[in-house]
């Protein structure tokens, strides 16, 4: 590691100050760098660990909720100051109880949320609304398994193999109900929806609970979930 004096940092500030060079952009090269970094990770792996680090270091967050930690994979990847994680089955949680009763002993609030906890609608459902309840201002929430590709990876109930449960009941609920948000699913990794708070958006005509099928969201999965690609999502952004 190179150490320099107060009179190098102080002459190079002056060199580049006098070709027009400002402390505020000498400061943001490293940032755009690290950003740049991150977008060239998350086009080139696609996976949720790399949307959640691009979102981290482009909003330049410092503090992190895990819902469903399991074997930690994802948890362990996440690169931020701060990280917390919940899971009752222990593993690489630091709170190893059930979502529920965390939100219920919580007072902290977080940058950015992550819901992969029980794959089950009416769960994932009271774990959004918890959510929205310690998500900081300018905070974001993500929920994976949006986007099922067959029925029976979808049914409520734990299958073997791929099992991403009745998640996209739950997302079409948040698109269907919650005005003061704005929702989107980016196409990627079994999809991994992203909740933005304070915003709003245009609902999707409202449908009852007992009429979304498998037939249902083979119809209307773009629109009812506002499916976007990955590409398309990074420009928004």
């Amino acid at each position: 590691m190179k150490y320099f004096s107060i009179k190098k940092i102080l002459y190079c500030l002056a060199v580049a100050l006098s070709i027009g060079i400002t402390p505020n952009e000498i400061h943001a090269k490293p940032k755009k760098d690290a950003i740049q970094s991150a977008v060239s990770n998350l086009l080139r792996n696609r996976t949720r660990t790399d949307l959640i680090n691009y979102i981290i270091k482009k909003n330049n967050y410092k503090t992190y909720l895990e819902i469903g930690v399991a074997d930690g994979e994802n948890f362990r990847s996440i690169q931020i100051e701060h990280k917390d994680g919940v899971d009752p089955g222990g593993g690489a949680a630091n709170y190893q109880m059930s979502s529920d009763k965390f939100f219920s002993e919580n007072s902290n609030t977080y940058d950015i949320i992550f819901i992969d906890g029980l794959h089950l609608s009416d769960q994932v459902l009271r774990d959004i609304r918890n959510s929205l309840n310690c998500v900081s201002q300018n905070g974001l929430i993500v929920m994976h398994d949006c986007l099922p590709q067959t029925y029976m990876q979808q049914v409520p109930y734990i299958v073997p193999g791929s099992w991403n449960g009745d998640v996209w009941k739950a997302a079409a609920h948040v698109r269907m109900k919650f005005e003061n948000v704005h929702f989107c699913v980016v196409d990627m990794d079994w999809g991994c929806g992203i909740l933005t708070p304070n915003s709003s958006q245009t609902l999707f005509p409202y449908t009852p609970k007992d009429q979304l099928d498998w037939n249902f969201y083979q119809q209307n999965r773009n629109t009812l979930l506002n499916v976007l690609p990955l590409e398309l999502w990074i420009q928004s952004q």
